[in-house]
């Protein structure tokens, strides 16, 4: 069954299958969840309704929960890894109403991502969406990258979670402990404080790159446990590695 998948995950026809079978479960799954609350901090509402761009950060586990956050997807593109398994996420990107998809990663096509974000951000005003963790964790860890363009650009970064009442599963195999709310839950979106980079700071400094780094995992975090503990779920979240 699991060499059955994959091979149906690299063909065109495959992926077209399991992306309408799915996509058909997940819109159902997800018009079926009770928002039970949806908080934003009056400063984070202002800019997701203004026009200046920014940076939104989430975990990659949480994504499927976020299909119902009032997230301004018609200006907005998220970063998508260039995997196979990133294709059939981009096909559900594009059909829920995502403005664009950007395709990279660290490891693949990194560079022309960067480029192409760059472009985003100046000529079209488009916000972007990073999964912080990913493509492979460790998870509720944040990697550089989201951290590093918003010191060069300038750009806030607003940190985005959520958590449900009922799992349907959590894939614990997963390295992301991917969340799957079963029908019918209630599911809590929570929103951060934005995080303005320092004016004195740049990309390319270490330092700032690192303060702002742990202010963004410290902040998407605590925000989580908060969410989680809702639903008597904390602590779940496994202690970041410590700095080298």
């Amino acid at each position: 069954m699991k060499s059955l998948l994959k091979s149906m995950l690299k063909s065109p026809w495959g992926q077209q299958f399991i992306f309408a079978g799915g996509f058909t479960i997940t819109q159902t799954a997800a018009w079926s969840w009770q928002l039970e609350a949806e908080t934003i901090p009056p400063e984070t509402q202002r800019l997701m309704t203004g026009q200046q761009p920014v940076l939104y950060a989430i975990w990659h586990g949480r994504m499927f929960l976020l299909m119902r956050a009032s997230l301004p997807k018609s200006r907005m593109a998220p970063l998508i890894s260039p995997s196979s398994d990133g294709e059939l996420i981009t096909k559900v990107a594009k059909t829920i109403g995502f403005a664009r998809v950007m395709r990279g990663s660290s490891r693949q096509g990194g560079t022309k991502a960067l480029l192409a974000m760059r472009r985003a951000l100046a000529e079209e005003a488009l916000s972007l969406l990073f999964t912080v963790d990913g493509p492979k964790g460790p998870r509720y860890c944040v990697k550089p990258g989201i951290v590093a363009l918003s010191l060069s650009e300038q750009i806030p970064i607003i940190p985005v979670t959520a958590s449900a009442s009922r799992l349907l599963c959590s894939f614990h195999g997963a390295w992301d402990h991917f969340y799957a709310p079963f029908y019918g839950s209630r599911i809590r979106i929570a929103y951060g404080e934005p995080l303005w980079p320092p004016t004195d700071a740049s990309g390319g400094n270490p330092d700032a790159l690192q303060a702002h780094s742990h202010r963004l995992q410290t902040q998407l975090r605590q925000l989580t446990e908060a969410v989680d503990q809702h639903y008597g779920r904390f602590p779940l979240l496994p202690e970041p590695p410590a700095s080298p």
